[in-house]
């Protein structure tokens, strides 16, 4: 893919102000796309703008992801100051410690399931309607390995990437005949950026515990290597192409070959 690929492309990613969301709309930046930054952190959201002005046209604007009336106002304002939408990257989330599920609060569940899932819903159905309009548009979700395979002790984190699984199937179908294509990415555990943003590095990796460590995790990936940030970023940017109008209610694992693996 060119580095010209997303011209007169407009983009929102959600939890773009640092880790994989910046990544995404860096590379996004670099194809020449006009890129909106949502976080929860308006100030770090406005900072990493800043930052990537440098690149290309970058704005930025708070969501909660969870609140309807939130999402809303992200897309209004995505809508006045680009007026259209093209791309929405459903990025933001939350990582959940190993806890025995026994032994997980119901706000915890909800705490996971609410950014999630209620997220991607919520953010996906609101910028539909201005692609529906224009017959055309991209929704990528981020989901990730634990939505094939049961992560033990983070059951809140599996079943909503599991969900999300299902929602982008169920809206790629909803929607396809309105030339909306709607896909998702499933990385695995993913490299920590260089720069310190958040993500999840080794030091997280041993905070979840539940046997899930840098050296099991290496070992269970055919690569034997984390995903990393620009693998994760390219893949969003190719779901994304109008180059690939035939590729929607697609799931891709970035994993290293992590779900295909059928060895312990």
């Amino acid at each position: 893919m060119s580095n010209s690929d997303f011209i007169g492309k407009n983009i929102i990613v959600t939890g773009a102000a640092n880790g994989v969301g910046k990544a995404i709309a860096n590379r996004f930046l670099s194809g020449g796309g006009c890129v909106v930054v949502a976080d929860l952190d308006l100030t770090k959201a406005k900072e990493t703008a800043a930052e990537m002005g440098e690149i290309g046209l970058a704005h930025a604007t708070e969501v909660d992801v969870r609140d309807e009336s939130s999402v809303n106002s992200m897309v209004e304002f995505t809508l006045d100051k680009c007026g259209a939408i093209d791309v929405l990257v459903n990025n933001a989330g939350i990582f959940q410690k190993s806890i025995p599920s026994v032994d997980q609060s119901l706000d915890e569940w909800k705490r996971v399931m609410d950014v999630h899932v209620q997220g991607t819903y919520l953010c996906s159905k609101s910028v539909a309607p201005s692609m529906i309009k224009q017959h055309s548009g991209a929704i990528v979700n981020i989901s990730s390995n634990a939505g094939f395979a049961a992560f033990p002790y983070r059951t809140g984190y599996s079943t909503a990437k599991a969900a999300i699984n299902m929602l982008t199937k169920v809206f790629a179908i909803e929607w396809a005949e309105n030339g909306v294509r709607v896909n998702a990415i499933a990385p695995n555990f993913v490299e920590k950026d260089r720069t310190g943003d958040r993500n999840l590095g080794m030091e997280t990796i041993r905070e979840i515990g539940g046997g899930a460590d840098l050296d099991s995790i290496l070992a269970r990936t055919p690569t034997h290597r984390l995903t990393s940030l620009g693998s994760i970023a390219e893949s969003v940017a190719f779901l994304s192409s109008d180059k690939i109008p035939d590729v929607t209610g697609a799931i891709l694992p970035v994993d290293g070959g992590w779900t295909a693996y059928g060895y312990y």
